[in-house]
């Protein structure tokens, strides 16, 4: 048995019978020394070549910028002051600074800088501003103003960029907007292109562009309202959102709504007032808008959802 081993290390050696068995078996397979000719390439075969080629190159520039994305961290947003000198974490910005979650940017009297949200806007920041990055990643942007100025714009899908303030949530829906501050809590929010909607609680308010809209804290948002109505209007829209209802200041309202661009007020300001003053609002909101198939009067003042809904998507105003 030995010698039939050593056959595997030592060809002079007495070979096994089952091991020329099997050489005679492959032997038609063996190598043969032979020169190697190409087909010929064709144009559409060339192409084929670089795909592989193409599709590792692609695969390796991926690894490479995730590796840079992971390293440079891009949802973390850029700050650059703009006028004076505004601070982050109390280190005044030179050039540009990155605002982490959990940090604060504060302007003075005299500041005021610009803040790129992670590809998916900016954001600049008005005097006497105080704000924080409270999350940043893929799908959700969210800061928080505590009090100050800050004018938007945001290109990102709706819902992705939010900003909570003492009275109400600002959800971006793709647009722009001013929103105010005060020290007390209480805020403006004015929307220039697109849609804000404010949520507090079971309280919600859909701003659409060319339209304002009071917040106060423990009461949240107020009724939206064209941007250049006239104190009276605005002072009642007030009374009756965040005061005790008086019947005057519905009529104020109810006059003061003229044209189009009064419908998304008449919208909310119907859910808003007691049972017994519906068909008062319903009745200017018809005549200043479309009715909506579906949305009938009855319907509409017992706050059908579906009719609610139809006439929100009349308006524009369903997200």
């Amino acid at each position: 048995m030995a010698e039939h081993d050593d056959y595997l290390w030592d060809p002079s050696a007495k070979p096994d019978a089952e091991v020329e068995r099997l050489e005679r078996l492959l032997h038609p397979l063996a190598y043969q020394e032979r020169a190697f000719d190409a087909p010929p390439v064709r144009p559409h075969s060339a192409r084929r070549a670089w795909v592989p080629l193409a599709m590792a190159a692609t695969l390796l520039l991926a690894l490479f910028v995730g590796r840079t994305w992971l390293r440079d961290d891009p949802h973390a947003w850029q700050v650059a002051g703009l006028a004076g000198a505004p601070r982050v974490d109390g280190g005044r910005v030179d050039g540009e600074e990155r605002l982490r979650p959990g940090k604060w940017l504060e302007t003075d009297a005299r500041s005021r800088a610009r803040v790129e949200l992670g590809g998916i806007g900016f954001a600049e920041v008005g005097p006497n501003s105080r704000l924080s990055a409270l999350r940043s990643r893929r799908g959700e942007h969210r800061m928080a103003l505590r009090r100050g100025t800050i004018d938007a714009q945001v290109w990102s899908p709706p819902r992705v960029f939010l900003v909570e303030t003492p009275a109400a949530l600002a959800v971006d829906l793709g647009c722009a907007y001013l929103l105010t501050v005060e020290d007390d809590g209480s805020g403006q929010i004015h929307v220039t292109s697109g849609y804000v909607e404010l949520v507090n609680g079971g309280r919600r308010s859909v701003v659409p562009a060319g339209s304002v809209a009071e917040m106060r804290p423990g009461r949240g948002p107020g009724t939206p309202y064209p941007a250049g109505s006239p104190a009276t209007l605005r002072n009642a829209l007030a009374a009756l959102d965040f005061g005790a209802f008086r019947r005057a200041d519905l009529d104020v309202a109810l006059a003061g709504a003229v044209g189009l661009d009064a419908a998304p007020m008449l919208w909310h300001l119907l859910q808003r007032v007691p049972v017994a003053e519906r068909g008062r609002v319903y009745d200017r909101l018809a005549a200043v808008s479309s009715l909506p198939e579906g949305a009938d009067r009855n319907a509409m003042l017992r706050l059908d959802r579906r009719a609610l809904e139809l006439w929100q998507r009349e308006l524009g105003l369903l997200w």
